[in-house]
């Protein structure tokens, strides 16, 4: 299929130049881009994600919301401190 685009000149030209250097023609460098970013946001969306991966990127959160200052004090969820330490003991 034949479309039209417009690209930033310098975008334009690191892309023909890094096609080149690949040997491909611009039209196939193109096209195995947008494959690699198509397949990457496959992988990457919530709902794609396994429980594990899902839990590790809600950790990561929890963190760096730790580390700027945003975590929640005092209540957690539902349940105050002393009602989780009760239910943990």
């Amino acid at each position: 299929m034949r479309t039209t685009i417009d690209l930033p000149d310098p975008l334009f030209r690191e892309v023909k130049s890094t096609a080149a250097a690949r040997g491909l023609k611009l039209k196939e460098f193109i096209a195995e881009a947008l494959r690699a970013a198509l397949s990457q946001s496959e992988t990457t969306s919530e709902g794609a994600l396994t429980p594990t991966e899902t839990h590790r990127r809600r950790m990561a959160q929890h963190f760096e919301a730790m580390n700027t200052d945003r975590v929640q004090t005092g209540s957690v969820g539902p349940f105050d401190r002393e009602e989780l330490h009760d239910r943990h003991a």
